[in-house]
């Protein structure tokens, strides 16, 4: 079976929908799926696509704007496939695959990751492709999948036609990656904060996740914790003029970047606690990874985070998103004992075998590719 899979950002660019896409397409390759993913290709940006297992194809936008791109040679490479996954959104692409549909009669899947978070002009931008396009992309797909319940009734595009064909199918992580281990700080990159209780932040440096109100925390937030954050870009030089001014420098530290999804996993399995302070999340992938860690997760409580969490079981779901708040979630977890973190480690890592790792994901979504031809 040929499947090409397309997205918008592919790594080594860091994003959940990314993510999931490489861990789709790896684990389809490995089970004899002729595999090929389609991504904007960035320029001055260093790619080493030959080490996949799969084909990935990076290709020039004609106009781009932020992570969506108008790519005008995207329709005709669609030839041949039997199925065609498109991970929406992916503004830009949606014509073409349309097009493509109609004239190869390829099998479309659609995921509904979650609705892009923008402003001024690119909101513009946003709601003219969805009504052109968007809508369309949904009436002709022949599956539609969604990773988040109260996620995917809240898309302004759900209807009762697109919910008859439409199949909850959350992401998913490598559970043989993720998974509880100790870690000895004194023999890793994490040395120096090996005396330190460590309040972990992952992910890209948007405004939309609201990582101001952890540094504001922070000088409500016992002495022996420090807060660690892993991402970069966007925001980053706001948030590090932000701990200057506060004079956090000694209680706040930026790691950066982490591809690397072992090194990933020891970083999560030296946290005492994650924190995922969104305004807006549609999985939130890293509260997934955290908990198959063992590591409990304090999180806001909107649509996307609250179905990762079970409140006073494996993490807390914040009642308001506000420093006061995240001050005592995040001192009552610090002094945690040693037997209810045992306890909360292993209901975390059983939530994750059961529902959201990448051998029972794979195996649905082959299902579905089987099923709809």
């Amino acid at each position: 079976m040929k499947v090409a899979h397309i997205v918008s950002t592919f790594y080594p660019h860091l994003g959940g929908m990314g993510e999931v896409c490489l861990l789709e397409a790896d684990a389809l390759s490995s089970r004899g799926f002729e595999t090929t993913v389609f991504s904007l290709r960035y320029p001055k940006m260093q790619y080493r696509d030959e080490l996949f297992s799969f084909r990935v194809e990076r290709l020039s936008a004609i106009l781009k704007f932020g992570d969506a791109g108008w790519i005008g040679t995207l329709a005709e490479k669609l030839e041949g496939f039997d199925i065609v996954h498109f991970h929406f959104p992916f503004y830009g692409a949606e014509k073409a695959v349309i097009d493509a549909k109609k004239k190869y009669g390829f099998k479309l899947v659609v995921t509904y990751h979650m609705d892009a978070q923008v402003k001024g002009i690119k909101k513009l931008m946003r709601d003219f492709l969805d009504f052109i396009y968007g809508k369309k992309l949904f009436e002709v797909a022949d599956k539609v999948l969604y990773v988040d319940e109260e996620r995917f009734r809240g898309f302004r595009f759900f209807n009762e036609i697109i919910k008859l064909k439409s199949i909850y199918l959350p992401n998913a992580v490598d559970v043989n990656i993720f998974k509880p281990e100790k870690t000895d700080l004194t023999k890793s990159l994490l040395e120096k904060y090996a005396q330190n209780k460590i309040i972990l932040f992952v992910g890209n440096l948007l405004p939309v996740k609201n990582l101001e109100v952890l540094i504001r925390a922070m000088k409500g937030i016992s002495k022996e914790a420090i807060l660690l954050i892993i991402g970069g870009g966007y925001a980053e030089k706001k948030y590090k003029k932000m701990v200057r001014e506060s004079d956090l420098q000694n209680r706040v530290f930026f790691y950066g970047e982490v591809r690397n999804k072992e090194e990933l996993s020891k970083i999560y399995n030296a946290a005492t606690v994650v924190c995922v302070p969104s305004f807006y999340e549609s999985f939130s992938l890293s509260a997934v990874e955290a908990l198959a860690c063992g590591i409990p997760v304090i999180g806001n409580n909107i649509p996307g985070i609250r179905g990762r969490i079970a409140n006073g079981v494996d993490g807390i779901l914040l009642p308001e998103n506000t420093v006061e708040k995240w001050q005592d979630a995040i001192n009552s977890v610090v002094e945690y004992t040693g037997e209810q973190r045992n306890i909360i480690a292993e209901k975390a890592r059983q939530k994750v075998l059961l529902g959201y790792s990448i051998e029972m994901h794979i195996d649905k979504l082959i299902g579905i590719y089987e099923n709809i031809l």
